[in-house]
């Protein structure tokens, strides 16, 4: 970007001791080991000078595996060994643990040495999965896990579980199935989404997402990646225009922050960004405005359309807080920035073929109003065909000792229009709040009634029909996407026929809906633990092939970058070879890197995967194409994939001493800059730049001069003309 703008980059190089330091320069270990069989690593250890280094090796369960215990701290760990490490040579040491579970179990190697001035490159880790075990990651939003967690751990599943709101550690090593339980796409996060979704069409994990008041439509599912996978929509035609008006409190208190600590956020900044998270979810055509009040009302923004987000957001950035609470001149505000209403069944609307736009409020109060008008508003809002919806936040203590008489207020107003009220001491969260109040208002929410479940098409999850199935007391409205096998449907509602369970495969992977909030199931469903028992069945079916029995595959550091390698049994190796692919899925990285393995002997095949990185990154191979049914030879076994760990090396920047020359090299020469080896030279590198453009005065004034001269010329010859 310098050099795009003309500067120059110069640069002085001090002469650098390499420091005293010992690091761990490798970590090998098989990707996955037979239970009861050792687990062989190999470490090695450099050094700058000659030292004894303390090794310590650790094994801890990766997520809710079994713990098999070496001590009293639930660790297997190895006696601490000590070796000594001499300079140009180093050392290497080999270790060897077994396990007794089955599981995805993490090896940590830890180094110490004295007047070691480099402790980040001190600690490796690896993850060795141990037979075949069947893992389910279990996503939830809110304080607890769901009872559906309890039911897995119950049918013996072995299942970790991950709080959405903390943010997801995607793909679980070893993992071959998820679980999202009435989470909103809002909450797990669009790049986790969009992980998510490429681990199922490209790494072959396995997902199953179930329903309520935060999933489907009423989550935001239909603007997530989440929606490519999944075999139903959540984009149901059913979204009306919307003319929506949000009434923001810009009292003084809306200036107190929010937890404790330096950064604390504000309330104030805290409702400007659920403002600003509610663009995701809004449609071209939908209109937006925004009132903020205290003592008196302002208007932030008249309604606007969202294709116009950046003049509302601009507006809304330069809202500040001070003064006191009054909602009655506030809602009457924002009531006036609607036209009159239509009649419902307005000649005009209905030649025209429009719909009629939904109205609404969202109103965020932290205080006690000064006024509160209810019969007036009530009646006004009715007028103009308006629900409102309130937040009422603040500290407990203040909701219980002053606002009750308020938030009773609230609870009336919100009611009689047709809206809701969330009663809200968790600020975090605000933006949840509100998309989840949108979706419900234009009618993408969670619908209540009495849904009666019949089978459909068993397949491919089940081979026959099973017992009759119980009623749903409220399922989310999707439609079935073309190729998806639905089991479970209900039909002869108001609603038409709707998916109650459905399936299909996608890319590597399978993918499974439960568009009901089966979470909340009672009853019928989980007597004699029905629920329990199609939970576990549909997530055998989601689970992905065991590892190829045919071929094997294996991580390795050379020269300083990873490998992987791919080799054939002898007896697999086929005239026709089998074509090998494979997908990096980087912690942070937005999506799958494609690796293309090409092949460097008869039934081997290897490929370069970039520079060893300190972040944790997932690979997975994968024989024959896509669908990973083509493509393989006769004789070469069936198509399969494969799933390693590679190790957590320190970053390399930790294994240079002094300048990394070479970089600095690329960033001086982009912009003609140079590296100079002296002050000296890096003093007349400044003087030549201070000069290069450089004319005195004085020649402008000849300039100037001539002009004048050539000037009075020309005008005494025009004259004689």
């Amino acid at each position: 970007r310098l050099a795009a703008r003309g500067i120059q980059v110069h640069a002085i190089l001090p002469t650098l001791a390499a420091p005293s330091d010992v690091r761990l320069a490798a970590l090998d270990a098989p990707p996955r080991a037979d239970l009861g069989a050792p687990v062989a690593m190999r470490l090695r250890l450099v050094s700058t000078r000659p030292a004894d280094v303390t090794v310590r090796f650790e094994r801890l369960p990766l997520g809710d595996a079994p713990v098999a215990t070496g001590d009293s701290t639930g660790r297997a760990v190895d006696r601490q060994r000590r070796v000594r490490v001499e300079p140009g040579v180093g050392a290497e040491l080999l270790f060897e643990d077994t396990p007794t579970a089955e599981g995805d179990w993490t090896y940590t190697a830890q180094i110490a040495a004295d007047s070691d001035a480099v402790p980040e490159n001190n600690r490796a880790s690896c993850v060795v999965r141990v037979g075949e075990p069947r893992t389910v990651l279990y996503v939830y939003a809110g304080a607890a896990p769901g009872p559906i967690f309890d039911l897995l751990r119950k049918h013996g599943l072995r299942v970790a579980a991950a709080r959405a709101e903390e943010g997801l550690a995607l793909p679980g090593a070893g993992a071959s199935a998820v679980i999202l339980d009435n989470v909103s796409a809002w909450t797990l996060g669009r790049e986790s989404a969009r992980r998510l979704a490429d681990l199922v069409a490209r790494g072959g994990l396995g997902l199953l997402a179930i329903g309520g008041d935060a999933a489907f439509a009423a989550g935001g599912y239909g603007d997530s990646p989440i929606e490519d996978v999944l075999p139903v929509s959540s984009r149901t035609g059913r979204r009306p225009p919307l003319e929506m008006v949000l009434v923001i409190d810009s009292s003084g208190s809306m200036n107190e922050t929010v937890g404790s600590g330096s950064g604390a956020p504000r309330k104030i900044t805290l409702a400007k960004q659920a403002v600003l998270a509610l663009h995701a979810a809004l449609a071209p055509a939908d209109r937006i405005g925004i009132v903020a009040f205290a003592g008196k009302p302002r208007i932030v923004s008249t309604l606007v359309p969202a294709s116009e987000w950046e003049t509302l957001r601009s507006r809304l950035v330069s809202l500040e807080a001070g003064g006191g609470t009054r909602i009655t001149p506030a809602l009457a505000g924002a009531l006036d920035l609607l036209p009159p209403a239509r009649p419902v069944e307005s000649p005009v609307a209905t030649a025209a073929g429009e719909n009629q736009p939904v109205r609404h409020f969202l109103l965020l109060s932290d205080g006690r109003s000064q006024d509160f008008d209810l019969p007036l508003l009530i009646g006004r809002c009715r007028e103009r065909g308006v629900s409102v919806s309130a937040v009422a936040t603040g500290a407990d203590a203040r909701l219980a000792a002053e606002a009750d008489a308020d938030l009773e207020s609230l609870g009336r107003l919100a009611r009689e229009t047709g809206g809701r009220l969330y009663r809200s001491t968790d600020l975090a969260h605000l933006a949840e709040t509100f998309l989840k109040d949108l979706t419900w208002a234009r009618g993408e929410g969670l619908t209540e009634g009495v849904f009666p479940a019949t089978w459909r098409d068993p397949q491919p999850v089940w081979q026959q029909p099973g017992p009759t199935l119980p009623a749903v007391a409220a399922c989310n409205v999707t439609r079935p996407k073309e190729g998806a096998s639905i089991p479970w449907e209900t039909a002869g509602t108001e609603l038409g026929t709707l998916p109650l369970l459905a399936v299909w495969r996608r890319g590597l992977g399978k993918a499974a809906a439960m568009p009901w909030p089966a979470g909340l199931a009672t009853g019928a469903w989980t007597a004699d633990d029905g629920l329990g028992r199609y939970l576990r069945d549909i997530l055998a079916w989601l689970e992905g092939p065991a590892s190829p029995a045919a071929w094997s595959a294996r991580v390795f550091d050379r020269d300083g970058r990873w490998w992987v390698r791919v080799e054939q049994a002898s007896s697999a190796v086929a005239a026709t070879p089998v074509r090998f692919s494979a997908a990096l899925f980087e912690a942070g990285a937005p999506g799958a890197r494609e690796v293309a393995l090409e092949t460097v002997e008869p039934g081997a095949a290897e490929a370069d995967l970039g520079p060893r990185t300190a972040r944790g990154a997932t690979l997975i191979v994968r024989s024959g194409d896509e669908g990973g049914e083509r493509n393989v030879p006769n004789g070469a076994g069936p198509p399969g994939r494969m799933t390693l760990a590679l190790p957590g090396l320190p970053p390399r920047e930790y294994e240079r001493f002094g300048v990394d020359r070479p970089l600095l090299e690329r960033i001086v020469t982009a912009g003609g800059g140079k590296i100079h080896e002296n002050p000296e030279s890096l003093a007349e590198a400044v003087r030549q730049a201070e000069t290069r453009h450089y004319m005195p005065v004085g020649i402008h004034l000849v300039w100037a001069a001539a002009a004048v001269v050539v000037g009075l010329v020309l005008g005494r010859l025009l004259g004689r003309l």
